[in-house]
């Protein structure tokens, strides 16, 4: 934790740097350093992290991951797990908390009124034709936190700015990221970030937003429901 205090004001400053000269400098240079910033947060916590299907992240070409949402460990949770860099769309009232600020600037990431409609049409816009030219996003389709742990509703119109841009879209399932900071074990705790199988725009052309936001939100939940089980087996057996 003490090397983490040492090195904050350093990284924090580098970080304001490109959040202030962004669009200068090497994206893929920034989203290795941004993940360097991630892995030392997680290591002074005392957080371990495991990621699964890594590989379903396209090589080439735009996407947009859509993970379910705990808590504001989600996001390192997923940048440290994708391997190509990626923008995020967040909601407008964390624009002004620090760290996220400089976090979302040095990106190129949008944030969204949801009482604005004009400038939430114009955000799925921008980002719609970022992720058509090839970039990657994040977007969080509960649109706020769970507080219990359990899947909210997937909101259709997240959906909007992947199937206008006709592109893959990678479900993500996250456990452990509620109770991460909270947990009084002195063992370290695990997050565990699984990329599912992408969706690709042949398999949900025909499918409207809302059915689409349905077969994201039911893939999660097997693999979080699968994950459970293979918990409780390993339980078990340490039990006996």
């Amino acid at each position: 934790m003490m090397r983490m205090l040492s090195k904050g004001p350093r990284m924090y400053g580098r970080l304001s740097r490109y959040a202030s000269e962004y669009g200068k400098h090497d994206e893929a240079d920034v989203y290795r350093f941004i993940q360097d910033c991630f892995t030392a947060f997680m290591e002074a916590s005392g957080i371990d992290f495991e990621v699964a299907g890594a590989d379903n992240i396209p090589l080439k070409g735009g996407f947009v991951l859509y993970p379910n949402h705990q808590s504001f460990l989600d996001i390192p949770a997923v940048v440290l797990g994708c391997p190509r860099p990626i923008a995020a769309v967040m909601k407008k009232e964390l624009a002004s908390m620090p760290v996220v600020k400089q976090l979302a600037a040095a990106t190129g990431s949008h944030c969204l009124d949801r009482e604005d409609d004009k400038q939430a049409i114009k955000v799925i816009r921008d980002v719609s034709a970022e992720v058509k030219a090839g970039r990657g996003y994040l977007v969080f389709p509960e649109g706020t936190r769970s507080r219990t742990g359990e899947l909210l509703n997937f909101k259709a119109g997240s959906f909007k700015c992947v199937t206008r841009a006709k592109r893959p879209i990678v479900p993500v399932a996250i456990e452990g990221t509620r109770d991460a900071l909270s947990s009084s074990s002195s063992s370290p705790w695990c997050i565990r970030t699984h990329f599912l199988e992408p969706i690709a725009f042949e398999h949900y052309e025909p499918m409207s937003s809302r059915e689409i936001a349905g077969e994201v939100k039911s893939r999660i939940a097997a693999q979080r429901s699968k994950a459970s089980s293979c918990s409780r087996i390993t339980e078990d057996a340490l039990e006996r």
